[in-house]
């Protein structure tokens, strides 16, 4: 179960009234590169807006961005980015702040969320304006790719958006869509759901290749033995997996991912912490 940055113990199996106001109503403050943030959360009414939430890989992935960027200063440097899935947009507005020029994507419902925390935190002008910090709808397998107008990204990233087994494709093929050959991939995610982290293991080298970021390449009080955190280079398929013809087949099982739930599976009981009985790959 992820939580709030180690206010509440990683281990915590049921939550009291006070520890659920603080889980997903309290502000989050964070410091990246000097600049002091408060980063706002929203209710969680149901499945489309678990973005509204703070979700640990998302801090582990910023501090992990800033850490990196002191030992290769601006590496992300006027490079263009695109996060997936951004939530309240921690990890996105920590590449703003490190100079790169980000897009922040989600779904509609969350957009509200991540607007206000940009907005709060003077985010835009301290980097320079709108044109590098933006905000765009993207419902993975739903929304056009043509709405990105073709372009590609030097960097991708993604925070905690390994939570339900029918949209990891859909997410795969998505981040797939948006890199070209030259495109690094952040992922950082923790197993929130046996049945999809499984799925995440099973499909992602269809699309991308990766590498696992050692433990002390991360911030050494932003991590924690449950969260990976992977580098992921494009694979070239034959097909664009996310053109017209597939698309309203891939937008029928998001819409279903979020409105039906799924049968009990025996096969999926238990919790699991960590990737490593799923992934071989070396570490970087």
């Amino acid at each position: 179960m992820a939580t709030t940055w180690k206010r509440i113990p990683f281990d915590a199996v049921e939550l009291t009234t006070e520890e659920e106001k603080e889980r997903y109503e309290q502000s989050l403050p964070i410091e990246i590169e000097g600049n002091r943030l408060t980063i706002q959360q929203d209710e969680v009414k149901g499945p489309k807006s678990v973005g509204n939430a703070i979700w640990d890989s998302s801090l582990v992935l910023a501090k992990y961005l800033e850490k990196k960027n002191r030992s290769e200063p601006n590496f992300l440097r006027d490079k263009t980015l695109v996060e997936l899935g951004s939530g309240c947009g921690i990890s996105g507005i920590a590449a703003c702040l490190l100079g790169a020029i980000v897009t922040l994507t989600d779904m509609q419902e969350i957009l509200n969320i991540l607007e206000k925390n940009i907005v709060s935190n003077g985010i835009r002008e301290k980097v320079g304006g709108h044109d590098r910090c933006k905000v765009k709808e993207l419902t993975w397998g739903e929304t056009p790719i043509e709405n990105f107008g073709g372009e590609t990204f030097d960097f991708i990233l993604g925070a905690d958006v390994i939570y339900h087994k029918r949209a990891v494709i859909p997410f795969l093929q998505s981040a797939h869509s948006l890199s070209n050959s030259n495109t690094i991939f952040y992922l950082a995610f923790e197993s929130h759901d046996l049945d999809a982290t499984k799925a995440f293991w099973k499909n992602v080298e269809d699309y991308f290749s990766y590498k696992r970021i050692k433990a002390d390449q991360l911030d050494s009080f932003y991590s924690h033995e449950n969260i990976t955190v992977l580098h992921l280079t494009r694979k070239e398929l034959e097909v664009n997996p996310l053109n017209k013809n597939n698309q309203s087949e891939l937008a029928t099982i998001l819409r279903n991912t979020m409105r039906q739930p799924e049968a009990d599976d025996d096969s999926s009981e238990g919790d699991y912490c960590g990737s490593s009985d799923f992934s071989s790959d070396e570490d970087i």
